[in-house]
């Protein structure tokens, strides 16, 4: 009986130690198959990351072609616009103003609005009846300092009589001028024509605003004529001026209900706006 237990210790431990090895030997096996494993897909995901890499390096330099090639569609884009737009577009001038209102427009030059010199007015010599827009920066070919050639241009003063109280010139300009001197600019855009309405502060459909304000003219009790302009109903002023000259003024032109003028819809006495419009 005792015989008998020992030899099942024994076996058990001959079988026991059997079955660890085995076990030893597969979990190494397991190890080894990982380890294999584990260097296959490092194998494998380097190489996938260098081809990434390859493809990023690839979209990369995709990505600057088409960057430039951009640059270039935009560059043969603005050569396109500015060669169909060579010779195109119209200019006009707002009054009383040194910056243009924008929609398009660009400052061609600035300057001073100039008429007529009111004493060739008074003694009946006047002669050139529009208003100009002198450039401030003249240039000139031959010339003489001698007043001898009868016609003689000055700047314009804003008068505006009987309006002439800063509450009045507040309510209508939004600031009192006094009788300072006003500016101009030449404008130019691209749409090719443009008109000066009177009577109206917006367009009509279809036509873009430049700009509004209040038709004017000079003085009316002189010989000769001046012509009728669109002075902005938020005029600026020339710097350094405001003496009241009296060599060329401003008026507002107002409606008359004389028996001609269609009343209504116009208002005897009433100041007349304008808008300039292009398309």
């Amino acid at each position: 009986m005792l015989y008998s237990f020992a030899l099942c210790l024994i076996l058990n431990g001959v079988f026991g130690e059997v079955q660890n090895n085995e076990q030893k030997r597969l979990l190494l096996h397991s190890d080894t198959d990982i380890a294999t494993e584990i260097l296959t897909l490092k194998s494998q995901f380097n190489a996938q990351a260098s081809e990434i890499k390859a493809q990023a390096s690839e979209i990369k330099a995709q990505a600057s072609e088409i960057k430039a090639q951009t640059s270039e569609i935009n560059s043969l884009k603005q050569q396109l616009h500015a060669y169909e737009n060579s010779g195109k577009g119209s200019s006009y001038v707002r009054w009383g103003r040194t910056i243009c209102p924008g929609n398009g427009s660009s400052v061609f030059y600035k300057g001073f609005m100039s008429g007529t010199f009111i004493p060739n007015h008074q003694s009946g010599g006047g002669s050139g009846a529009n208003f100009l827009c002198l450039p401030e920066n003249p240039l000139w070919d031959h010339y003489t300092n001698t007043k001898d050639n009868g016609i003689s241009i000055t700047g314009v003063e804003y008068t505006f009589s009987p309006h002439t109280s800063v509450a009045d010139q507040v309510q209508f300009f939004g600031s009192a001028l006094g009788y300072s001197e006003a500016p101009c600019v030449t404008c130019h855009i691209n749409r090719g024509s443009n008109i000066m309405i009177p009577g109206r502060t917006e367009c009509f459909g279809g036509w873009t605003k430049e700009y509004s304000g209040y038709l004017v003219a000079g003085y009316p009790g002189y010989g000769d004529s001046t012509e009728y302009v669109c002075l902005d109903r938020r005029p600026e002023v020339v710097a350094h001026s405001g003496n009241a000259d009296a060599e060329n003024n401003l008026y507002f032109v107002e409606s008359h209900c004389g028996g001609t003028l269609a009343c209504p819809p116009y208002v005897d006495g009433r100041e007349l706006s304008c808008v300039v419009c292009s398309i």
